[in-house]
Parts: structure tokens; C-alpha cells; sequence
């Protein structure tokens, strides 16, 4: 069974779209092609079920009309009308330098809590993210309490480990004083 934090909301099945088993869906996310994932997963009696994108055609700018294998009807699409359109974050495709918060199937609120070394040394643990500002800011709060801001920047991560809940980090020298 696949672990529902692994996985991410990419859309949504509106409705049938004629008589052969198609769907109307709409994707939040620009440019997946859902025929790259292995596969993507549904809901269904409280289990996520994984089905098998047979085709796929562009409708619109965020519409795709969809076939899943083995779904060969117009009464066995309608059961998937309003359904959540789910993907293993992992298979999701990168942003080429946008930094919407979505990293290798991490939103950025997922790294909360855990602690962060920088360069070594344990400075604290990521309290919040700030994207107020022109660059995302990781707030951490240190064992005295106090907060430091640091730039969410591709180069300063090392490593981001889910299992022990670590970040390293190698930053600019004078950063951390700021």
C-alpha cells in the first residue's frame, strides 16, 4: 500500500465526456503529462487505488480529457466524477527554477519540524516558511529560541532526510548572522 504523505493532488475528474469510458479533468498542476506516471491513484471506499492511464488529450489550458484502463463505459466514468486525481509526489516533474514550495514530492509546510545542520553544526529546527518576500524564506528557531531566516535556495540544501527528519545544509560563510 502506498503511504497517503507520499502522494499529491494533482487534479480533479469533472465528468464523462461521451459515451466511451472518457473523463473530463482539470490538472492544478502545469505540465504533467499524466501518461508519464507509473500510475495515478483514486479513492475509492477509503482506500487509495491506483489506475492505469490508457490515453490522455489535451482540452484546453488546464483540461484534459482522460481514459483509464479497463474503464470502458460512460457508467463506469461516471463513478469517478468529482474525484481527487492523486500521483506519487516523487514522479512529478520539477519546476525548472520556479520554487513553488514543491520539491521532490515535499511541499515546504512538510518540512516543518524538522531539525536543520548547516555547514556541521545543529543551528535548529524549521519553525515556518515566509513567502511574503521576493525568496522564501525557512524560519529556525534554535534551542534558545531565537529565529533565524534562511534563503530556500537549491545550493545551500545537501540533503533533506524524511526518515530522520534532517536537513543539511552548506551555506555562505556570514549568512547565519545576518
Amino acid at each position: 500500500m502506498i503511504a497517503r504523505s507520499l502522494l499529491v493532488p494533482i487534479g480533479t475528474f469533472l465528468k464523462t465526456h461521451g459515451i466511451k469510458g472518457e473523463l473530463n479533468a482539470t490538472l492544478e498542476t502545469e505540465g504533467i503529462d499524466l501518461s508519464t506516471l507509473r500510475c495515478i491513484l483514486i479513492e475509492r471506499d477509503g482506500l487509495m487505488v491506483p489506475f492505469f492511464v490508457a490515453s490522455q488529450r489535451r482540452r484546453g489550458s488546464q483540461g484534459v480529457l482522460v481514459i483509464l484502463d479497463g474503464i470502458k463505459t460512460q457508467q463506469a466514468a461516471a463513478a469517478f466524477a468529482g474525484k481527487t486525481i492523486y500521483a506519487i509526489g516523487a514522479e512529478l516533474p520539477q519546476n525548472d527554477g520556479e520554487d513553488d514550495g514543491y520539491n521532490q514530492g515535499f511541499y515546504l509546510s512538510d518540512l516543518c519540524g524538522y531539525s536543520v545542520t548547516a555547514d556541521g553544526i545543529q543551528i535548529g529546527v524549521v519553525d515556518d516558511f515566509d513567502d511574503t518576500t521576493a525568496n522564501v524564506l525557512m524560519n529556525v528557531r534554535d534551542s534558545s529560541g531565537v529565529i533565524r531566516s534562511i534563503p530556500v535556495a537549491d545550493e545551500f540544501f545537501d540533503q533533506i532526510d524524511p526518515d530522520t527528519r534532517t536537513i543539511q545544509l552548506s551555506l555562505p560563510g556570514g549568512l547565519l548572522e545576518l
